[in-house]
């Protein structure tokens, strides 16, 4: 291999990756998918005021649970380095890295968030991330189960979208 291949390789390893390309292990199966799926279907119905749906939906959703990989400490391990060299190649400081709690620093930005290995119907767009805090000085946004979006920040809004698109 030539100088120039080596810096091409290196590059692409340097480059970031989105956490489940990262990860393939964590991909949820096809079968999780539609069972989150279904949950959020509920939780609308439960919202909308279709209170006898979202229960029966609900209740079926109980004897059909799929079964959920059981992730070794290991994997949580490879996770949580996985995330914040991911966030690194990003620009991002990685300021707590811990279980649940991941929290970052970026041009002046501070961004917590409660973030999972699994992707979960409460989450943002039923994802990883369940709840993202973006403030600059003062709070500039705060989403959580209810998933407001309503940003001022354009700077905020574009850290925002990096993060769901990478780490949700």
């Amino acid at each position: 291999m030539n100088f120039e291949q080596s810096t091409i390789d290196q590059k692409k390893e340097d480059s970031p990756k989105k956490l489940e390309d990262m990860l393939p292990f964590i991909k949820p199966t096809e079968e999780e998918v539609e069972f989150e799926n279904q949950t959020k279907k509920a939780i609308d119905l439960m919202s909308s005021g279709k209170i006898d749906e979202a229960i029966a939906l609900s209740t079926s959703l109980g004897e059909n649970k799929p079964k959920r990989k059981d992730f070794t400490e290991k994997d949580e391990k490879t996770f949580l380095n996985a995330r914040a060299k991911i966030a690194e190649q990003l620009g991002y400081k990685v300021t707590t890295n811990d279980g649940k709690f991941f929290t970052l620093e970026k041009d002046g930005y501070h961004i917590q968030m409660k973030h999972f290995m699994r992707p979960s119907g409460g989450g943002y767009d039923s994802g990883r991330i369940l709840e993202i805090e973006i403030s600059k000085g003062k709070i500039n946004s705060t989403w959580d189960n209810g998933w407001n979006r309503k940003l001022k920040d354009e700077d905020a809004n574009k850290i925002f979208d990096e993060i769901v698109n990478y780490f949700n």
